[in-house]
C-alpha cells in the first residue's frame, strides 16, 4: 500500500523531473482546475447528459484524487509534509463546510464546500499569509476524505489508482521527441533552391522551391532524405539530385 509520505516523496521526484522551474503558485492552478472539473460532473450527472451516470463518477473520483495530487505538490512546494496535514484534528471545521448529505441532490454542498477550501488556500497564497494557507490545507484535505467516507469510497484507493498512471507520464521525453530530428523524403523536379518546413503536430513536410535555377540540371533526379527539426524551415541547395548546401532558418 502506498504510504502518504512515499506518495509524496515519489510526487516530488516527479515533478522535478519533469517540471523542475514549476512556480510555487502552479499547484493552485491545478487545484482550480480540477475544482472546475469534479463541477462539471456533478452537474451534468445531475442534468442527466453528456454521459451516462457511470461516466460522470467516474470522473469526479478522478477529479477528487487530481485535487489530492495537485494539493500534495503545493504542499511540498510550501515544505509541508502532507501527512502531517491528514494528522490534524479538524472534525470540527469539517463539520463546518460539509452537510451530510450523500444523495445525488445534495453533492453540491460538498462541491461548495471543497470549492472554499480551495479558495481559502489560493487567498491565504495570494496574501502571503503562511499560517492560514496551512490551515486551510489541513481543512481541504479533511473535506476531501469527508466526501470521500461519506460516499463510501476509500481517498487512498482512488489516489493510488489515479497516481499509478500519472507517474508514468514523462513530459520531458515526450517534448524531446517532439523535437527530434524527423526524416522527411521529397523528390526535386527543378534544380535550386527549396525551402523545406516540416509541422511539429503532423510530422507532415511542406516543400516551397525559391531558387532561380541556375544551377547545372542535373542528370537524374533521386528521392532525398533530411532530418530537420519540427517547426524548423530548411533551405536547402539542390544539385544532381543531392543536398549541396543548406540554410536552417
Amino acid at each position: 500500500m502506498l504510504t502518504i509520505k512515499q506518495f509524496q516523496e515519489e510526487q516530488k521526484a516527479w515533478v522535478a523531473h519533469n517540471f523542475p522551474t514549476r512556480p510555487n503558485y502552479q499547484p493552485l492552478l491545478g487545484l482550480i482546475e480540477e475544482t472546475g472539473e469534479l463541477s462539471h460532473h456533478v452537474l451534468k450527472m445531475q442534468q442527466k447528459i453528456r454521459g451516462t451516470a457511470e461516466e460522470h463518477l467516474a470522473e469526479i473520483q478522478d477529479a477528487v484524487a487530481d485535487l489530492v495530487v495537485f494539493h500534495s505538490d503545493y504542499c511540498t512546494a510550501m515544505g509541508w509534509e502532507l501527512r502531517a496535514l491528514l494528522a490534524y484534528d479538524t472534525f470540527h471545521e469539517v463539520q463546518t463546510y460539509s452537510r451530510i448529505d450523500t444523495s445525488l441532490a445534495g453533492w453540491q454542498d460538498h462541491v461548495f464546500s471543497i470549492s472554499k477550501a480551495v479558495n481559502d488556500i489560493v487567498m491565504a497564497h495570494v496574501q502571503m499569509d503562511i499560517l492560514k494557507g496551512r490551515t486551510a490545507s489541513v481543512v481541504f484535505v479533511h473535506t476531501l476524505a469527508c466526501f470521500c467516507k461519506e460516499c463510501g469510497w476509500s481517498l487512498q484507493e482512488l489516489l493510488e489508482e489515479t497516481w499509478a498512471k500519472v507517474k508514468k507520464r514523462d513530459w520531458r521525453a515526450k517534448q524531446r521527441s517532439e523535437n527530434e530530428l524527423k526524416p522527411f523524403t521529397f523528390t526535386p523536379d527543378k534544380v535550386g533552391k527549396y525551402l523545406v518546413t516540416v509541422d511539429a503536430q503532423t510530422g507532415r513536410g511542406s516543400v516551397q522551391f525559391v531558387g532561380d535555377g541556375l544551377l547545372p540540371a542535373p542528370r537524374h533526379v533521386v528521392g532525398i532524405d533530411t532530418g530537420i527539426g519540427v517547426d524548423s524551415t530548411v533551405e536547402l541547395v539542390i544539385q544532381d539530385g543531392e543536398v549541396i548546401g543548406e540554410r536552417s532558418q
